[in-house]
C-alpha cells in the first residue's frame, strides 16, 4: 500500500492541480456546513426574554433575528436545506476528488475518503460550530441572522414548496388536523402561571430546597409585573422639586438640608418637569445657571409594571425617572431602589436618613406608623382583611374610610385594630397611633 503522500508526489502537474481544486472545494463546503450547522444552534438558542429585547433593538441584525424567530419552523426548514446541500455536495466531491485516486491506486483510498469525509463533517460541520454556537449565543446571533436571512432568499421558495408538498402533508397523517397540531404545540410550549410558579415555591420550601427568604424573594420577583410604578414611586406630594429659575444657593441649601444627589426641577409648574440637576454639577460648576445644569430625566407612565420600569432603565440605562399620570401631570418620583426594595424590603439610603421610620414600636399593643405606609404590607402584618377601597397607602385608607380629608383626632376600627391620626401635614396624612385592642379575632373590615 503506497503512502498517501506518495501518492500526491507521483501525480501528474495537472492531477493535481485538479485535487488541490478539490480539496479547497471541501474546505469551502466543510466552513459553509460549519457556518449553517452553529447558526442554526445561535438562533434556536436565544431566549424568549432575548428574542424580545432583540424585536425592539436598533441593530437591524438582532431585529432579523427576532423575525426569522418568529417563525422557526421556516427558519429550520431553510436551514436544513442549506446544510444538507451543502453536506451532499461536499460528499460528492469528496467521491470525485479520492475516486481519480482510486482508480490508480487501489479501492483503500475510498473507505480512507469515506472515513475522512464523516469525521471532517462531524467535527468540523456539526459539533464544534455548535459548542461555539451556544456558548457565544448573545455575541453570534446578528451574523447568524445576516447569514441565515441571506440563505432564506434563495432556499425560501423552495423551502415552502416542501412545507407545501411534503411536510404539512406528513404533519397532517402524524398528528391531525391543523387545530390538533396546534394543541400539541400550545401544550409543548406551555409555560407556567404566576400561581404555579408560587406553588412550586412553596414545594421548595417544603422540602428545603430554598429558605423562607428565598421564598420571599422570589414571590416578589414573581409578583413584578402585577407591581405598578405608582405602588413603588416616591408620590407627587413627598417628592423634592425645584424650580428652574430659582437662586442657585437656595437649590445647594435645599440639597443639603435634605440630603438629596439630585433633585427635578421643572418650568413654571411642576407638572411640567424639564430635567435632573445633579449634586456633584450644582456644586462644582457654580457659575452656571440651573438651566445650564438640567440634565435629560426619563419619563414612565404611573400605570406600567415593574417589570416594565426594570426593562426601561436596563435599555436607557438609567435609575431615576419621573412617573406621569394619565394626564400628563407629574405623579411622583420612582428609582431603581424603590424596585429593589419591593423584592428584598429596605435598602439604606443616606438620603432617607432625615425620615423617621414607617413603623415604631411603642408597646406590645401600640405602633407609630406612617401615613405612608404601605396598606397591602399594613394589611398582612396586623391581620386585617376584605379591604374594598382601592388604596395604597395607610393615609388613603382612613381617608376612605372617613369619607372626608382627615383631621387629627380621628379614628376607624378594623375589628381589634384601631387606627388614630396623630398629626397631618395640611390635607395629608402624616402619623398614625396603632392600637391592638383586646379582642384577638382576626379582623375582617372597618368598623
Amino acid at each position: 500500500m503506497t503512502p498517501f503522500p506518495a501518492i500526491l508526489a507521483q501525480t501528474s502537474a495537472e492531477s493535481w492541480w485538479s485535487f488541490a481544486l478539490g480539496f479547497s472545494l471541501m474546505a469551502g463546503l466543510i466552513v459553509l456546513s460549519g457556518l449553517f450547522s452553529g447558526s442554526e444552534t445561535v438562533l434556536f438558542a436565544i431566549t424568549p426574554a432575548q428574542l424580545k429585547r432583540d424585536a425592539a433593538s436598533q441593530n437591524p441584525l438582532r431585529r432579523l433575528a427576532a423575525d426569522l424567530m418568529a417563525h422557526p419552523k421556516r427558519t429550520l426548514t431553510t436551514v436544513l436545506i442549506a446544510n444538507t446541500s451543502v453536506n451532499v455536495l461536499l460528499f460528492a466531491t469528496s467521491v470525485v476528488v479520492f475516486g481519480a485516486l482510486a482508480a490508480r491506486h487501489g479501492e483503500w483510498i475510498n473507505y480512507l475518503a469515506a472515513v475522512f469525509s464523516v469525521l471532517l463533517v462531524i467535527v468540523l460541520g456539526e459539533v464544534t460550530p455548535k459548542i461555539i454556537g451556544v456558548t457565544m449565543t448573545h455575541q453570534l446571533a446578528p451574523y447568524a441572522a445576516g447569514l441565515i436571512g441571506g440563505v432564506g432568499i434563495v432556499f425560501g421558495p423552495i423551502g415552502r414548496m416542501l412545507d407545501a408538498v411534503v411536510i404539512e402533508p406528513l404533519s397532517r397523517i402524524l398528528f391531525g388536523s391543523t387545530a390538533a397540531r396546534k394543541t400539541v404545540s400550545s401544550s409543548e410550549d406551555h409555560h407556567l402561571t404566576r400561581a404555579e410558579l408560587k406553588a412550586l415555591l412553596e414545594l421548595s420550601r417544603r422540602h428545603g430546597v430554598i429558605n423562607p427568604v428565598e421564598d420571599t424573594w422570589l414571590r416578589e420577583v414573581i409578583d413584578l409585573r402585577a407591581l405598578r410604578v405608582r405602588d413603588v414611586m416616591t408620590p407627587r406630594v413627598r417628592a423634592v422639586t425645584f424650580d428652574v429659575d430659582g437662586s442657585p444657593d437656595e437649590l445647594r441649601r435645599l440639597m443639603r438640608d435634605t440630603k438629596r444627589k439630585k433633585i427635578p426641577v421643572y418650568d413654571d409648574s411642576v407638572d411640567n418637569i424639564i430635567g435632573m440637576i445633579y449634586a456633584k454639577v450644582l456644586f462644582f460648576e457654580p457659575e452656571k445657571s440651573l438651566r445650564e445644569l438640567v440634565q435629560p430625566v426619563r419619563f414612565v407612565p404611573e400605570i406600567a409594571s415593574c417589570e416594565q420600569l426594570l426593562e426601561h432603565f436596563r435599555s436607557t440605562r438609567s435609575q431615576v425617572a419621573v412617573a406621569v399620570d394619565e394626564f400628563g401631570g407629574m405623579a411622583g418620583i420612582v428609582a431603581l431602589e424603590d424596585v429593589v426594595e419591593a423584592v428584598i424590603g429596605d435598602v439604606y439610603n443616606p438620603e432617607d436618613d432625615r425620615d423617621e421610620p414607617e413603623v415604631i414600636r411603642v408597646s406590645e399593643t401600640e405602633y407609630d406608623i406612617s401615613g405612608q405606609l404601605n396598606v397591602t404590607w399594613w394589611a398582612e402584618t396586623f391581620g386585617v382583611k376584605a379591604l374594598a377601597d382601592r388604596v395604597r397607602t395607610v393615609a388613603g385608607l382612613v381617608a376612605a374610610q372617613l369619607g372626608r380629608a382627615p383631621a387629627a383626632g380621628d379614628a376607624i376600627h378594623f375589628g381589634n385594630v384601631e387606627l388614630e391620626v396623630r398629626s397631618c401635614r395640611g390635607w395629608r396624612v402624616d402619623r398614625l397611633t396603632l392600637r391592638l385592642l383586646e379582642d384577638d379575632a382576626p379582623a375582617e373590615g372597618a368598623e
